[in-house]
């Protein structure tokens, strides 16, 4: 069997579910979700989870935490925690400064990982869920050092990165229908006989359909009909004039 080895960028992925519409699957297994994308002859060798405590909302850190145990203790996933500290942002236009908390050092970690691991020969096929730019470096080194080895990216919801995309031997899109079959089981059983139970927030988010901006077929025909007479009104015009 063919090793592979899962490099998940959490934050990327977090924010992914949030602006595609789907919050309501943060309850996420993920490694239900890397095993989706593996081809005949491949088996996990490992999932590595990327992620950092948010340290400016005790109720997500909460949240947050839960999550985390479920993953490491009820499935064994390699949880690698980061930081979680202050950026000086500053605005280019009135040069107004200040600062927000945001993850530290989760591009290093996976960059390391996915290099280290590729120099140890651990996996001949890594997972890469990201849409980081700042993970191109690492993966050109990757495939240009041992060009046998494939790196797949795994796109995150309402995420492009076409940049890393053009660098990856294979690209795949998330979807939510893939996201809802991949929930864990509430609760999530660990090793120990702990019960770990999804948090109540989750549990009570709706998700609301998306609007589609296309005009059904019942609308879209008199619109037509009245934009045909109006540019032949306007044709006519033109010629009087």
């Amino acid at each position: 069997m063919r090793p592979a080895i899962a490099y998940i960028d959490g934050y990327n992925l977090y924010h992914g579910l949030l602006h595609g519409n789907s919050e309501d699957c943060l309850w996420l297994d993920l490694g239900a979700m890397v095993r989706r994308f593996l081809q005949a002859g491949e088996a996990i060798a490992a999932v590595r989870y990327y992620t950092a405590y948010p340290r400016d909302d005790p109720a997500k850190l909460a949240r947050h935490m839960r999550f985390v145990n479920a993953l490491r203790e009820g499935l064994g996933v390699d949880v690698r925690i980061g930081e979680y500290g202050l950026k000086s942002l500053s605005c280019h236009t009135c040069g107004a400064r200040w600062k927000t908390f945001t993850e530290k050092m989760t591009d290093s970690a996976i960059a390391t990982d996915l290099v280290a691991d590729a120099n140890d020969h651990a996996y001949e096929v890594a997972l890469l869920v990201s849409a980081d730019r700042d993970m191109i470096p690492p993966v050109r080194w990757v495939r240009g050092r041992y060009p046998k080895k494939e790196i797949r990216l795994l796109l995150p919801p309402a995420r492009k990165g076409e940049a890393l995309a053009a660098e990856c031997s294979a690209v795949h899109k998330i979807h939510r229908k893939q996201l809802k079959a991949c929930q864990l089981p509430d609760p999530v059983v660990s090793a120990a006989g702990v019960q770990i139970s999804k948090p109540d927030e989750w549990k009570t988010i709706r998700v609301q359909p998306r609007r589609s901006h296309i005009l059904p077929l019942t609308v879209r025909r008199p619109v037509v009909h009245v934009l045909r007479r109006v540019l032949v009104a306007l044709n006519a015009r033109d010629v009087i004039d």
